[in-house]
């Protein structure tokens, strides 16, 4: 997935929020999720820190986007 397509996807899914806090929220981890990985590189330690902040993003925000 190139950085346009990324960032598309985040878009599409951030318009599709009705709520201003749930879609500040997701914003937020959105840019944080990122933040240390740009630009994108196949180095392990790379690697092993966006796992983390995957993680850490998961754990903040799944919730939120389990569509029932």
């Amino acid at each position: 997935m190139s950085v346009a397509e990324y960032s598309e996807l985040v878009e599409t899914l951030l318009s599709s929020q009705q709520d201003p806090v749930i879609y500040q929220r997701l914003a937020d981890a959105f840019n944080k999720l990122t933040a240390s990985s740009t630009p994108p590189t196949l180095d392990r330690k790379q690697k092993m820190a966006f796992l983390k902040s995957l993680e850490e993003f998961m754990a903040n925000v799944g919730g939120l986007l389990c569509v029932k």
